[in-house]
């Protein structure tokens, strides 16, 4: 069975599919995030990593009653603060 691609929604199970995820090295990664920038409006990425972040912290924790969320400057501050909301909506 093949992973759900990351944006569909679905939580990706930890075990199970892991294999199915490639590592990227540093140049490919970066060309991978360029490509990714260049097919998406600005912020899509921001919203969809930190939903997808808020959606895990929720399946890790489901009866946890506190989240802590610490953000950088940089382009993951953005998504934590994305994930921010949901989490403190839950």
């Amino acid at each position: 069975m093949a992973p759900p691609p990351p944006d569909s929604g679905s939580l990706l199970r930890i075990s199970g599919h892991a294999a199915a995820w490639p590592l990227l090295d540093a140049p490919m990664a970066r060309r991978h995030e360029a490509e990714a920038r260049r097919a998406h409006p600005p912020g899509t990425l921001m919203a969809r990593a930190g939903l997808a972040a808020a959606r895990l912290a929720l399946a890790l924790a489901p009866r946890g009653r506190r989240a802590v969320v610490v953000c950088g400057p940089g382009d993951n501050g953005g998504d934590g603060l994305v994930a921010a909301r949901p989490l403190r909506q839950a």
